[in-house]
């Protein structure tokens, strides 16, 4: 499939779940019913390539790299993702390395601002990797591949400690608490440990859990899972907040903002980038505040930024 350009951040993840929703329906057969799930390359021009035929390679590559992680996966492209298999041992290494000696993996931290008190309220803590090679890495540049080479667990977990060592560190030199969101991803809150990991890292920095906000994308909440429910209920009673992060951009289904306990969604950036020039952009985004609100749930505009835009 070919989606015709511009597109917003958003699209491709709302196209690749209609797919992914109508490609797992089972098929009927003479003899009963067939479930085909399908693996699903992504490759975006010019990023990954300006001819057809660069795209079309990368998008196999990402394939493949899909096929790996399970039937019914889709995978986006990663410049890491295309090399030979002893180069990505090397690289699977480096960052195994990174993440077990503390040495590599950095934090860098955007401000949430509340426009009611024009204060600061808290931070989203977002990992980088300072490769030997390639230099500072953002997210987009290896987090695909970690999760291709099973280790975003890894990389979840050493984010979600070195964020608490931060606030602890600030604590210590006297400065006021803050909130501090870290990112999980889905396979996540399908370990059992997980509980007891966030328990243990709180404990080892004397961190209180209303000071640790954890984001989950609509995906890990689509899967309507007992255990994802009951993962999430555990961690609000032990006091640690819950967003869902780019709210918008999942499989549109509004069944869990009732079902899961949260606390905050974060209006995904494609919704905000043109207001308020964007008039149906503001109508979208008014309706999605005025929900939470009904739902008792506060809201953050992802990427927005009062001097660029104005008020929304």
């Amino acid at each position: 499939m070919v989606l015709a350009s511009p597109l917003t951040a958003c699209q491709p993840e709302c196209i690749l779940r209609e797919m992914r929703f109508v490609l797992t329906k089972p098929y009927a057969l003479h003899n009963g019913l067939v479930n085909l799930p399908a693996s699903i390359g992504v490759s975006i021009y010019p990023e990954d390539g300006d001819t057809a035929e660069a795209l079309m390679l990368n998008a196999s590559a990402a394939m493949e790299t899909a096929k790996n992680i399970g039937h019914g996966s889709h995978q986006y492209y990663s410049a890491l993702l295309h090399m030979r298999p002893s180069r990505l041992l090397v690289q699977d290494r480096l960052l195994r390395e990174a993440i077990e000696t503390n040495q590599g993996l950095v934090l860098h931290y955007q401000p949430q601002w509340d426009l009611n008190s024009n204060r600061m309220e808290g931070f989203e803590a977002l990992v980088r990797w300072q490769h030997p090679e390639r230099g500072l890495l953002p997210p987009g540049e290896f987090i695909s591949f970690a999760e291709s080479r099973g280790l975003i667990s890894l990389v979840d977990r050493w984010v979600m400690r070195a964020a608490c060592q931060q606030l602890r560190a600030w604590r210590d030199a006297g400065l006021p608490p803050v909130v501090v969101s870290v990112n999980m991803s889905a396979i996540e809150f399908n370990q059992s440990n997980l509980l007891t990991e966030v328990q243990q890292v709180l404990t080892d920095t004397g961190i209180d859990p209303q000071w640790l906000e954890i984001e989950l994308t609509e995906t890990t909440l689509m899967k309507q899972s007992e255990h994802v429910l009951g993962t999430l209920e555990a961690l609000q009673q032990l006091g640690v907040r819950l967003a869902i992060d780019d709210f918008g951009t999942g499989y549109s289904s509004l069944a869990y903002l009732k079902r899961y306990p949260l606390d905050k969604l974060k209006i995904d950036r494609a919704f905000i980038k043109d207001t308020p020039q964007n008039k149906d952009d503001v109508s979208l985004v008014t309706a999605i505040i005025q929900m939470a609100r009904s739902l008792n749930l506060r809201t953050v505009a992802e990427g927005w930024n009062p001097k660029r835009n104005g008020a929304c």
